[in-house]
Parts: structure tokens; C-alpha cells; sequence
């Protein structure tokens, strides 16, 4: 087909290079991989395709493939037959927004998007069968934080579609960026990862909604941790990218690290650097800007996750960084430092103080609808609460006085529990329960 378009299209490489999205799947998969997709593309579709592109195993069922259009983009993007062309920026499984305009990608009504069926409904972007365009359902329920996140996974999309555009950003450049930035934030420990805190900061990172949404932080911790560690790469683009962007802090860092040195020339300035002695090992000397770094992101986290204290933060960093952040020195550049403050511990209490009385009184109204034989006592009041044994520690009765006081108020005296069981019309009342001896 292409050859018979001829110089309409152009050549077979220029196809592939300007209307496909292979240059951008490329950047994720090996050589090997990229190869077979362009003979899939070539000479047809074969089974195994999804394996390829990141859409079997694991990654499977997040994603399918759609029709997907911007309005804005049917208004601009006209060739030269007069019609709204496709643009390949928009059908990647999984995009959301069009990066341009920021605003969701539309579709038409089911059957239109049965493409399979109704050929005649591709011949542009913007025909249907008269149902109109609707955005896409899953756009629609973003919240705006989230939506700015799928946007910016848009823009970034779209660039990488351009092979000229960070040209060194292959495979294993990927690979190598996830495994350093994972390193320096501390995720990674000589190359052994600490596989919960990775977990909780990537579950933290404002990229986590794509992340979730695309499996990864489901994935099994053999997998998980081969992809932290750098010894493969997210093969879809969307996963891939928020896991770049959420361990470096920005796509804007990332492409600072593409325009970076090269490991020569690291290695180079590094020898430069002043070399200190700390227990038996030699570590390198802290420049005044790294620290400088530790010190903003530590503000952040603080800002951030305020129920966190000093040493729950400092965890989250590498040793090296764990050495220079200390109080003293967060003091002295002025930075609050986190302590397990009052306010802290009054907010964990009181939430746990709702938590207690919506238990308690759900849990009497149940006894009491199911005719339970016998006394209403703390223990079964307590017994299905995540912590039953929570108010045997004396101190938590001074801190939850008025849990305790909604305890009191639903524990049966004998009593009460023999009226409760004389309304009921049962005749013969259970004997309490005591202690088999």
C-alpha cells in the first residue's frame, strides 16, 4: 500500500519515522523487540505484538486500543483532501488528554468505534455516524491534580515521538536514569532496594494515579524491584514515563540528566571531589549544592507529609544524605525541623477516637439486632476492632476519654441484659461466659 501511494506517503522508513508510533515505543524495548515490531508492521500482525509493547502479563487489561481525537486538533489539523487527519499522539493505548490543547480526547459512540467492522468510519478523525463526540468516561472522573499529572503524560508523549528530540534516551538510557535517580533519593542501597519505602514513595509521588492505574504498583516484588533496579524497563510509554518523572521530580530534570555529562567525564570531576574517611569505608565529600538539594527536598517532604517525623523523613534518603541532614544543620539553615509534635499525636487520636466510637456503636446495634445470648461486655464490643486490646494500655484511656465513655455507655449490666433478653421473648437465658477450668 505504501509503495502504491509512492511520494502521497513517501518511503516505508519515512512512514515509519512520521506516522507511526514505533519511535516511541522504541525508546522503551530492546533493538531486538523494535525490529520485530517493524516486521509486524511490514508484513502484517502476528501473535506475540502485545507482549512487545507492554500490554500482555502483568501490564494487561488497563489499556485498549481506541479512536481517540481532540476537538481542538479536528479544527487545526486538515490535509490536503480537506478532512481532520489522525494524529498518532492520540492513539496510544492509554492516553487521556491531548497534550497540546490539555483538555480530554473524545470519542463517538460504540459502534463507530468498532473500527473492525465499520472501516468506512477511519477514512478521518473527525466522521461518526451522527452520535456526536463525547469525551472519554475515564478523563471525566480525574480529579484536577490528576488530570494535570495525564496531561503532562500527554506533552511528554508527544515529544518523544520525535526521534531528533533527547536522541540518546534509548533502552538502556532508561534503564540506567531509574536506577540513579531511585539510588539518590534513596531507594536503592548499594544496589539492594528498599523495596516498602520504594513502594510507599512512589505511592506518595503525584504520579501515582497512573502508576496504579497501569498495574505497576501491583506488580509482584520480583518484578517491581528489576524495574527500580534498572535491570529492565516498562516497555509502555505511560508507566515508563510517570516512573521516570516520579523518581527524578520533573520531566524538566530529566532532560537536564540527558544534556549531563558523559560517565567520563562524571567519573572525571568526581576524582576532583575531596575524600573523607567514615568508619571503615571511603565515601565521597558532599558538594555544597547536593546538600543544598538534601536540604530543599527534606523541606518538601515536610511540607508534604507533616505526619512524618525527623527520623521517618531522614529514612527517606541515602546514607550519604542521612549523614548531613541533622538537626543541627536543618536548624541552621533554617528549616522546621519535623518532631513528633503535640498537634501530630492530637489528630492521630482523634481520628482514632471516631474510628473507636463508629465501631462500638455499630457493633452494639448488631448484637443487639441478632438477639446475642449474652451480656454486652467490653470484650464483645472490642473483640472485632483491629486493636481489641487497645484500651488495656493505661495510657490510652487518658488519651481516649471520650471512646471510653461511648464504651461504657454500651456495655450491659446483668441487669440490663436480662431485660434485653426478656423483650426478646427468649426463654432460657444464656449463662455467662467465664473462664474454662
Amino acid at each position: 500500500m505504501i509503495d502504491l501511494l509512492g511520494r502521497s506517503v513517501g518511503t516505508i522508513e519515512e512512514v515509519i519515522k512520521h506516522n507511526t508510533l514505533i519511535p516511541l515505543a522504541s525508546r522503551f524495548i530492546r533493538p531486538e523487540d523494535t525490529e520485530s515490531i517493524v516486521s509486524h508492521f511490514i508484513e502484517g500482525p502476528r501473535g506475540g505484538l502485545a507482549s512487545k509493547v507492554g500490554m500482555a502479563g502483568q501490564a494487561s487489561g488497563w489499556a485498549k486500543h481506541r479512536l481517540l481525537r481532540c476537538i481542538k486538533c479536528l479544527k487545526e489539523d486538515i490535509g490536503s483532501c480537506g478532512r481532520p487527519f489522525w494524529r498518532r499522539d492520540h492513539l496510544l493505548p492509554g492516553i487521556l488528554f491531548c497534550g497540546k490543547h490539555q483538555m480530554p480526547l473524545h470519542i463517538p459512540c460504540e459502534t463507530c468505534l468498532n473500527y473492525s467492522r465499520f472501516r468506512d468510519r477511519t477514512l478521518h478523525a473527525g466522521h461518526h455516524c451522527g452520535c456526536g463526540l463525547k469525551p472519554v468516561p475515564e478523563a471525566l472522573q480525574l480529579t484536577a491534580e490528576q488530570s494535570e499529572v495525564e496531561i503532562e503524560l500527554a506533552r511528554v508523549t508527544s515529544l518523544l515521538l520525535d526521534p531528533s528530540y533527547m536522541p540518546t534516551l534509548d533502552f538502556q538510557r532508561v534503564a540506567k536514569e531509574t536506577s540513579n535517580a531511585a539510588s539518590e533519593i534513596g531507594l536503592l542501597e548499594g544496589g539492594i532496594l528498599r523495596h516498602a519505602i520504594s513502594r510507599e514513595y512512589l505511592s506518595d509521588s503525584p504520579f501515582s494515579s497512573p502508576l496504579r492505574r497501569t498495574g505497576f504498583l501491583d506488580f509482584s516484588q520480583f518484578a517491581f524491584g528489576e524495574v527500580i533496579r534498572g535491570d529492565t524497563t516498562l516497555r509502555h510509554p505511560i508507566p515508563a514515563i510517570a516512573m521516570l518523572i516520579a523518581l527524578a521530580g520533573s520531566w524538566k530534570k530529566m532532560e537536564e540528566r540527558s544534556n549531563a555529562p558523559s560517565d567520563a567525564e562524571a567519573k572525571a570531576a568526581k576524582a576532583n571531589n575531596v575524600q573523607q574517611v567514615i568508619a571503615p569505608a571511603f565515601v565521597l565529600e558532599r558538594s555544597a549544592d547536593r546538600i543544598a538539594e538534601d536540604i530543599a527536598r527534606y523541606t518538601e517532604l515536610r511540607v508534604s507529609r507533616p505526619e512524618l517525623n525527623h527520623s521517618q523523613l531522614r529514612r527517606r534518603f541515602g546514607n550519604a544524605a542521612q549523614r548531613y541532614l541533622t538537626v543541627e544543620r536543618l536548624l541552621a539553615a533554617g528549616v522546621d525541623v519535623a518532631t513528633t509534635s503535640n498537634r501530630t499525636k492530637d489528630a492521630s487520636d482523634a481520628r482514632i477516637v471516631e474510628e473507636l466510637i463508629a465501631h462500638i456503636e455499630q457493633r452494639s446495634l448488631h448484637l443487639r439486632a441478632t438477639q446475642y445470648p449474652h451480656r454486652i461486655t467490653t470484650f464483645s464490643l472490642m473483640s472485632t476492632f483491629r486493636r481489641p486490646n487497645l484500651f488495656h494500655q493505661a495510657a490510652m484511656l487518658k488519651r481516649l476519654i471520650r471512646a471510653y465513655e461511648t464504651l461504657q455507655q454500651h456495655v450491659e449490666n446483668t441487669a440490663a441484659w436480662r431485660e434485653r433478653i426478656a423483650a426478646t421473648g427468649i426463654t432460657t437465658i444464656a449463662k455467662p461466659r467465664g473462664k474454662k477450668r
